[in-house]
């Protein structure tokens, strides 16, 4: 799956609005090549990890943020292939 792990780094980190945060990492997804069931996967997974872990909070920083979701993404990938 190429490209899908970008379609995190543009966009917020998961809040208490699940479904913005899915629709708006599934357009970036889809945008960048990838199937739209292939991308609904793997960003549902990508918000239930953050949330779950809690490795977004308290990081002020965008860049850490966006470090931080990519590896969550990553995390997704690989339980999806």
């Amino acid at each position: 799956v190429t490209g899908v792990q970008t379609c995190a780094l543009p966009i917020s980190p998961p809040t208490a609005d699940r479904v913005s945060f899915i629709a708006a990492c599934e357009k970036r997804c889809v945008a960048n090549g990838e199937d739209k069931e292939s991308c609904h996967d793997l960003c549902v997974c990508t918000e239930e990890e953050a949330v779950r872990s809690h490795t977004l909070a308290d990081v002020r920083d965008d860049a850490e943020r966006g470090r931080r979701l990519s590896a969550i993404t990553r995390l997704c990938r690989g339980r999806l292939q």
